[in-house]
């Protein structure tokens, strides 16, 4: 079984790895534009993914990576190594745990400090639970304003309760934001829930996202798929 990634090859300019959390270094693969990650895990990777994976992968322009996390997991280790030349992120993200507890689903807001120049951010999300319905805080995560941020879409929601924070903290931080999709169906290339087994779930987040998300000061960027 592998217990370590090392890879040395200096004119590389795609990565490409699925398998479990190892220990990865790319410290040669300067050339590296497009990589891609899906961790097989039944665990909580968060702090995995946002130390380990930005140190070895800190250079790259284009990133993908698939993961699971724990709604009720609150801390975590801010990286000293920034993202600074990331421009797009595709985050595959399996949802486990209560859904009224926020603070898992709300550390993603760190992605504005972590990726100082991110233009493009996909979050396709998977939730094992159902939405209860509940009053998002205003003020849930310190304010982190974005200027280069323009696209936002958000999959597979389910209008769970840090989904609908996290979503006000990007369209209150990014502040050159020109479009953010909310689309509730399951779209992270996981196995996908049936469409009738996921139907009230979807209903479920269209309405909540209705009710939370669709105000006056998101008129112009906001577009709620339903």
């Amino acid at each position: 079984m592998l217990q370590k990634l090392h890879v040395r090859a200096p004119n590389l300019t795609m990565f490409v790895f699925a398998g479990r959390v190892i220990p990865i270094l790319l410290a040669e693969s300067v050339k590296i534009s497009e990589a891609t990650v899906d961790l097989a895990t039944s665990s909580d990777c968060f702090n995995y993914v946002f130390t380990d994976l930005v140190d070895a992968l800190s250079h790259v322009p284009s990133l993908s990576i698939g993961f699971r996390i724990e709604t009720k997991v609150i801390n975590f280790v801010k990286n000293q190594t920034m993202l600074t030349n990331l421009r797009r992120l595709v985050l595959k993200i399996d949802i486990v745990g209560s859904p009224e507890v926020t603070g898992g689903i709300l550390r993603l807001a760190y992605l504005l400090e972590l990726a100082p120049a991110l233009e493009e951010l996909v979050l396709h999300m998977h939730c094992f639970d159902s939405a209860i319905d509940g009053e998002p805080r205003e003020d849930a995560y310190r304010p982190h304003p974005h200027r280069h941020l323009k696209t936002i879409k958000m999959t597979g929601f389910y209008g769970l309760l840090g989904q609908v924070e996290l979503a006000l903290y990007l369209l209150r931080n990014a502040t050159s934001l020109e479009r953010m999709i909310i689309d509730p169906v399951v779209r992270n290339n996981w196995p996908i829930p049936p469409m009738g087994g996921a139907k009230q779930n979807i209903d479920r987040g269209t309405s909540i996202a209705l009710n939370k998300l669709s105000r006056q000061e998101f008129r112009k960027v906001l577009d709620i798929l339903y």
